[in-house]
């Protein structure tokens, strides 16, 4: 009876580290993904200024939060279809638009307005 009883808890107890293991794990993994991505953006710009000067970029796809979406700041110098160029601090660029791309305008103002 008391073999029985040491060999239920001993399995009991494997599976708890395994599982606990597992979790770790995948939460330490997400955390890894997530300081990777942070350093991939920050080498290229901070605020996701992607690629070398004539690179090409999609647009934004529509499950990726907001905050975490690729940017670019620059002026548009042509329209073709679903692609827009623009003039960047990098050099011109190529963007690939779609239904889910967020385009906006930031203009400088004086006091006086």
């Amino acid at each position: 009876m008391r073999k029985v009883l040491y060999i239920g808890l001993t399995f009991v107890l494997m599976v708890a580290a395994a599982a606990g293991g597992y979790f770790y794990g995948n939460k330490t993994g997400s955390a890894r993904a997530l300081a990777q991505r942070a350093a991939f953006v920050a080498q290229r710009g901070g605020g996701g200024f992607f690629g070398s000067a004539g690179g090409q970029q999609p647009g934004a796809t529509g499950g990726t939060p907001r905050a975490t979406q690729p940017r670019l700041a620059g002026a548009i110098s042509s329209v073709e279809d679903d692609r827009l160029e623009l003039s960047t601090q990098d050099g011109t660029v190529t963007v690939i638009v779609n239904d889910q791309t967020v385009i906006s305008r930031m203009d400088t103002l004086k006091a006086a307005d």
